[in-house]
């Protein structure tokens, strides 16, 4: 029997469950591994997965917890073919991207979202041109398949970290002990709460000398390990 797995089940708290997924880390790993597609996104998908797997997991019933959990990630399967990104012209692929990074740095810099005419004079193309690339990013979005080409693009994806939950405070402790000195100094810049002060996306970049896409992802595999614990 699983130790971690002893503890969580005597005392069912977000941190107990940390230390669960952590012991079952390589195994989740391996089986994220076997499938095609971008790796942090399976990794996650894995996670959750996981997570589902620990709670219904019923010991005294012939399986082992590892057993469990791997026949819980055969939905990873499904979730792979999901994820296939689409073929486009790579130019189309660079420029819908582009065009998504600059809309959030703009956002982040001026604290609104621009229109589509200071848009296109912050790039330089035309008012049509913009409302094809955001169409082509919302349809690409609706299908799950634009982490999939941002996933192997230059210019990455932008997500914002999710909204602070008040209601889960031992789930974001136990998440924040986890991380490196940089995704703390992020986390409590994006959420204020050591500061007092919310800095945008752009802000932090600057103080970290990186960039905003890079705060952006940051942010995103933040929210995302508190969202697996919060499941």
């Amino acid at each position: 029997m699983n130790k971690d797995y002893e503890i969580w089940s005597a005392e069912p708290t977000p941190e107990n469950m940390s230390k669960v997924l952590s012991s079952l880390d390589n195994l989740v790993t391996a089986e994220a591994s076997k499938y095609v597609g971008p790796g942090n996104l399976l990794q996650a998908k894995a996670r959750r997965l996981a997570v589902d797997a620990v709670k219904s997991y019923t010991p005294g019933r012939g399986a082992a917890l590892n057993t469990w959990v791997v026949s819980n990630l055969r939905p990873l399967s499904r979730y792979s073919n999901m994820l296939k990104p689409v073929r486009l012209p790579e130019e189309t692929n660079r420029r819908v991207l582009e065009t998504m990074r600059i809309r959030n740095e703009f956002t982040d810099q001026y604290g609104k979202e621009p229109s589509d005419e200071e848009l296109a004079d912050h790039i330089g193309i035309s008012v049509p041109k913009i409302q094809a690339y955001r169409k082509k990013a919302l349809s690409l979005r609706s299908e799950g398949s634009l982490d999939a080409i941002a996933e192997n693009s230059e210019s990455g994806g932008i997500s914002p970290m999710v909204e602070e939950n008040s209601r889960l405070p031992n789930i974001e402790d136990a998440v924040y002990r986890g991380l490196n000195t940089r995704d703390k100094f992020i986390f409590d810049n994006k959420t204020g709460k050591k500061t007092g002060i919310q800095l945008s996306n752009f802000e932090i970049a600057k103080r970290l000398n990186v960039s905003p896409t890079y705060i952006s992802q940051r942010s995103e595999m933040i929210a995302g390990r508190i969202k697996d614990l919060s499941i």
